[in-house]
């Protein structure tokens, strides 16, 4: 008897090893498709200057700075002994801010292509970097504990303070500036935008089903949208930060991200509100997607896979890495082999949308005659070449004609 009982007791012990041999074969497959992902998957996004004229990509341990109508290289910005994790242009200048994993923050003029400032002060890597809305503070993200969120002139390079707010993924100052939104991946709080400190904070889920990448703010600043690798976009409460409505971005979308054959393609690259107040998606597989808040799909585009893209400032044109049919009739002639600028959305309504836009901001209701037809947008396009930076935002000047420039090439 007892012999049978050790054999029984040996199988018992036999089957509970096996299955533990199993699971941790598959935890340890998931983990290795997922690292082997990694190298394409995590890709910072380009990054569109204020005005619209410029973008900068990171290309390892140099920033490439390319001028946008002509697809030139203007610069190439060297300096970083490490990878480069992020670039972000100041919102009110030529300026643009780059973090590495040198453990340093560097300001260049990305007009010129000088480096201004080389900030030191983080003891490990630095992931993030995001400006004050009045360009003359900078915020720099590391990995380190305590603190990791350093805040800079960006005028002197001096630093003016630091506190504690977790590894930044993606971050937004609110529309009027008062509230910074800070994605850590699988949480979001909200900091105020003057001392930074941490107003309200949703507590991350488990694993995996939300990780989110992108953020955006709505233009009235009372609703805040995140993107996840999984396909996912969440609309939350600003005030509040909870939840008010999750929908899918792509075909690809799974509750869990694990579950997901290829996370190149759910990955919901980049989100922004267009001008008529619609939700403007783009994901890894090429989907560009107008949705209402509610999920309502409004309007689909099919581009081609991409590695990672960025809308423009106006949310007009799109920077793309990586796009897999360059010779698509919405790119533009200036794309090259690294970078293509899409113009998705070349119609009569989204360019009368995005006018009302710029007039909301610059009072140009006599200026802008309505554009209700095609025979009007030669005359258009010169009235908007000839409005100087005072009369309307160059980003928005460089998107109206970007749009004006599309639709004449489809007719």
């Amino acid at each position: 008897m007892r012999t049978k009982g050790k054999i029984l007791m040996n199988g018992l012990i036999y089957r509970l090893v096996l299955c533990i041999v199993v699971i941790v074969s598959l935890l340890a497959l998931r983990l290795e498709r997922s690292m082997m992902q990694n190298a394409s998957l995590f890709i910072a996004p380009p990054a569109w200057s204020y005005d619209g004229s410029r973008v900068a990509l990171i290309d390892e341990t140099t920033v490439l700075i390319y001028e946008v109508v002509s697809g030139s290289l203007l610069h190439r910005l060297e300096g970083h002994t490490d990878r480069i994790n992020r670039v972000n242009w100041s919102p009110t200048t030529l300026n643009l801010a780059s973090a590495s994993a040198d453990q340093t923050v560097k300001i260049w003029n990305g007009d010129t292509g000088i480096q201004l400032h080389n900030l030191t002060g983080h003891n490990e890597e630095v992931i993030h970097v995001i400006w004050s809305t009045d360009g003359t503070q900078l915020i720099s993200s590391g990995v380190e504990n305590n603190p990791n969120l350093l805040v800079w002139d960006s005028q002197t390079g001096v630093l003016k303070g630091s506190t504690q707010a977790g590894t930044i993924v993606d971050a937004a100052f609110s529309p009027n500036g008062e509230v910074l939104a800070i994605s850590y991946s699988l949480g979001l709080s909200l900091h105020n935008g003057q001392t930074l400190q941490r107003t309200i904070h949703q507590s991350p889920k488990l694993c995996c089903d939300n990780r989110m990448e992108a953020l955006a703010w709505s233009p009235d600043g009372n609703q805040i949208v995140t993107g996840s690798i999984s396909g996912s976009i969440i609309v939350w409460d600003a005030a509040t930060l909870l939840e008010i409505n999750q929908f899918p971005a792509n075909v690809h979308y799974k509750p869990d991200a694990y579950n997901i054959p290829d996370l190149t393609l759910s990955f919901v690259r980049d989100l922004t509100f267009g001008s008529d107040g619609s939700l403007q998606t783009v994901s890894g597989d090429g989907t560009i997607r107008r949705l209402s808040l509610d999920g309502r799909l409004i309007e689909e585009i099919q581009i081609g896979q991409l590695t990672t893209a960025a809308w423009s400032p106006y949310g007009a044109r799109l920077a793309i890495q990586g796009l897999a049919d360059p010779s698509l009739p919405t790119t533009s002639a200036s794309s090259n082999s690294l970078l293509q600028i899409v113009t998705p959305y070349a119609s009569l309504e989204y360019l009368q949308s995005l006018t009302q836009v710029c007039v909301r901001v610059t009072s140009l209701e006599q200026v802008l005659p309505p554009v209700t037809d095609l025979t009007i947008l030669p005359k258009f396009t010169t009235q908007i070449e000839a409005l100087s930076d005072d009369q309307i935002p160059p980003g928005c000047k460089a998107d109206l004609l970007a749009v004006a420039q599309a639709i004449q090439a489809t007719e």
